[in-house]
């Protein structure tokens, strides 16, 4: 059954990033050109970061005690730009600006997932909200799923259950000037029943970044407006078909990707099968 969706989430803010899933809108102009903008991002991927499609994106990270072991790369993200990883973060961030501009009072929903567990997505998240705050933006980083790991990465104590009544901001907790302007949320209160948090969350920050470790996590914080920020892989060919069918007959968006996402399940490609697959498909 599909999730239930928050009273002022709406179509218009689906949409789908990633292995070139094609975003899903009322208005199939919409989608083609999210789709064309998102896929402009991802064409440079296969050839520019080998060790993000190599490896699930948490091997990259190194595995150290605290959360600086696990910051210490976004950390340097900042300092050298020309990093693959920050490279990927960057083009991340410029599709999701494409994608879903932030309007005054209307800032987009996007939900942060991988096809398996364990892929390194609030690692992905924090780092993208880095990176987005480090540009001005006001981010909202929803744990959509394990709150106490999004707390130990982030190297605070707690995070704000509730901005509205606790509007705690990571800077009051000693972090880095690169997320003063970024609230970290537990999980608990994120989506209530009348969707009040979320429609003052929308009107108070820029974007709202929601890590969810699984494509299923998507129904327990009851969003369906998601990128899918996964990797390039085994399942690309799954995805692709699920959107061009999405495309074609306007099935509702829930059902046909997450039976793509299903068929995910089998070892990532080599780099090399990567390479030409993605290659294939910007030509495509």
């Amino acid at each position: 059954m599909a999730p239930r969706l928050p009273a002022d989430l709406r179509s218009e803010d689906v949409t789908f990033s990633g292995l070139s899933p094609a975003p899903m809108s009322r208005t199939g102009g919409l989608a083609q050109g999210l789709l064309r903008a998102l896929l402009r991002a991802s064409e440079v991927t296969p050839q520019s970061l080998p060790e993000l499609t190599q490896a699930p994106l948490a091997a990259t990270i190194p595995e150290q005690p605290g959360a600086m072991g696990h910051l210490g790369l976004a950390d340097r993200i900042i300092d050298a730009p020309d990093h693959p990883y920050a490279r990927s973060i960057g083009g991340l961030a410029a599709a999701i600006m494409q994608a879903a501009p932030p309007k005054r009072g209307q800032a987009p929903a996007v939900a942060i997932t991988a096809p398996l567990a364990g892929q390194g997505v609030t690692t992905l998240s924090l780092s993208l909200a880095r990176h987005l705050s480090g540009r001005g933006l006001r981010v909202a980083l929803i744990a959509g799923g394990d709150t106490a790991a999004l707390t130990q990465m982030a190297g605070l104590d707690s995070i704000a259950p509730n901005p509205v009544t606790d509007p705690r901001r990571p800077s009051t907790f000693g972090k880095r000037d690169l997320l003063s302007q970024t609230v970290l949320i537990g999980a608990a209160n994120a989506f209530d029943p009348g969707g009040t948090l979320l429609s003052t969350l929308r009107s108070q920050t820029d974007i709202i970044l929601i890590d969810a470790p699984t494509p299923q996590d998507l129904t327990k914080t009851e969003v369906q407006a998601a990128i899918l920020t996964s990797r390039w892989g085994a399942c690309r060919a799954a995805q692709a078909q699920s959107a061009a069918e999405t495309l074609r007959t306007g099935l509702p968006l829930q059902t046909p990707i997450l039976n793509a996402l299903n068929a995910c399940r089998g070892p990532l490609m080599s780099y090399e099968d990567q390479a030409e697959d993605g290659a294939h498909s910007a030509v495509a």
